[in-house]
Parts: C-alpha cells; sequence; structure tokens
C-alpha cells in the first residue's frame, strides 16, 4: 500500500472522529479513554489491509509514525525532523533523506507531543 493510500486511510479514520467528536469528546475522560476511540475507529477501517499496512498505521496514531523503524536500527546514529514529510537520518556517516514521512499534519504534531 502506498503513503498516499495509507494518507486516505488516515484522513477517514479523523473524518469519522471529527464527525463523532461533538457527542463523543463531552464523553471521553482522559487521554486513554480517546486512544480507544480512536483504536476502534482503525480496527474497523482497516479489516482488509495488509499487517504491514496495518502496522504502519498503529505507529502513526500511537507509535511514531516514519520514525518508528529508524528509531529501531541501531545503525541510525542521528534523525532530524524538519517537518511531516521530510525527515533525514544519519547512517554510516552518510546523511540520507527517509522516503517515508507523517501521513498528516495531525498525526506528524501528536508525534512531536509524545517526545
Amino acid at each position: 500500500m502506498t503513503s498516499n493510500e495509507l494518507a486516505v486511510v488516515v484522513d477517514d479514520v479523523q473524518k469519522e472522529f471529527a464527525q463523532n467528536a461533538y457527542v463523543d469528546l463531552a464523553t471521553l475522560q482522559d487521554e486513554n479513554e480517546t486512544s480507544s476511540h480512536v483504536e476502534t475507529i482503525l480496527e474497523r477501517r482497516t479489516q482488509a489491509l495488509s499487517a504491514e499496512a496495518k502496522k504502519r498505521l498503529y505507529d502513526e496514531y500511537f507509535g511514531m509514525g516514519p520514525l518508528e523503524e529508524l528509531v529501531n536500527d541501531a545503525e541510525i546514529t542521528e534523525i532530524a525532523v524538519n517537518g511531516a514529510g521530510s525527515i533525514w537520518f544519519e547512517k554510516g556517516g552518510s546523511l540520507y533523506r527517509h522516503p517515508d514521512g507523517f501521513l498528516s499534519g495531525l498525526t506528524y504534531q501528536n508525534a512531536v507531543r509524545r517526545l
């Protein structure tokens, strides 16, 4: 699944959450409950996707999105995030542009907050 196709799923999840937000946000008690609500929507929206696509989407919402694979690579010595779609990393003394990026501005902002 391409990044553009994954971005469509992210957009759909955000729209569904926003459509219900005027009712649901008033009843959600904390961040865990909000995450649970997003996870329920995400589960429904990703049933037909591959395990790899599902993992990428869950990482986008609950992990570090495109940074997950970089953070878990012991050979990477530095990561620079210049924006949602501009991620660079150093490996073996050379600087590379990461071919992936955050799938939306909101998920990028959420990942920055988690840091």
